[in-house]
Order: structure tokens, then sequence, then C-alpha cells
């Protein structure tokens, strides 16, 4: 980091703005945006059951949706976004969540319901498979 300096307000005014400003409006300064930083992304897909397609057609996909969103943000979370598809899944809800734990809770309380099956991907960054791809784990194949 090149920029690692207390940030300070005395530079910027709404009226006027340089290149030190624009430093100080780019920088990390809420708790809020540090924890977005460090939570983990996830892939939720999901099918229905008959029943839970039911109840597509009676409240819309805009209601599920926000269905998503509460049951994300109930847990620390925050939604990037949220499809419906046709084929093996009927609907792709991307989310950032606290931990593995938090992701298993949501996936959980949304299958028990009966109204649909969801597998659970986590996603990594570029960036973590250049830090995996850089440690040299120990292993045997079977049989060898």
């Amino acid at each position: 980091q090149f920029f690692n300096d207390t940030a300070t307000t005395e530079i910027y005014t709404g009226l006027y703005s340089s290149a030190a400003s624009d430093v100080y409006k780019r920088q990390v300064h809420d708790d809020t945006a540090r924890q977005e930083a460090e939570m983990a992304k996830f892939l939720f897909k999901g099918s229905y059951t008959a029943e839970g397609a039911k109840g597509v057609l009676a409240e819309g996909g805009t209601r599920r949706r926000e269905v998503a969103e509460q049951i994300i943000t109930s847990l620390g979370g925050t939604v990037e976004v949220y499809y419906f598809g046709f084929g093996c899944d009927d609907f792709y809800l991307i989310a950032d969540l606290p931990d593995n734990a938090s992701a298993v809770a949501g996936a959980m309380t949304a299958s028990a319901s009966g109204a649909m099956r969801i597998s659970t991907t986590v996603l990594l960054t570029p960036e973590e498979i250049d830090a995996a791809a850089k440690l040299k784990p120990t292993f045997r194949a079977p049989g060898a």
C-alpha cells in the first residue's frame, strides 16, 4: 500500500477537490466496508419443489428476491445478485456472508421448508487461487 498515512479531511471540501482529496475519498473509512471486505462469497443454487413453484407463482419473483435478501441480511450478509433461470436450477444467489456457518444456516433453513433444494458453493477470488497455488502440501495417491 502506498497510502498508509492517516487520512485527513482538511484538504477536502464539497466545493474543491484535489488528487490528495480523491485518495482520501477512496480509502476505507468505516467498519462496515472493512467487514464486507473480509466476508466470504457464496453461490447458492436452488430448485423449487412443486409446492415451492406454486408459491413463486402466487407471490412472484421479486417477493422471492426480497425473502432471500431478508435471510442473508439476518445472517449479517449482503446479496450481490439474485437471478432466476430455467433448466436444472431455478434460482442463483450470490451473497457475502461472515463465515461458512452463516451460509450453512441459511441454506439449511431454506431447505428445511421443503419448498426448495439448495446447493452451496464457496466462491474464491483469483488471488486466493494464487495463494493456494503457492502452497506445497504433502500428498500420496492411493496405491502409490
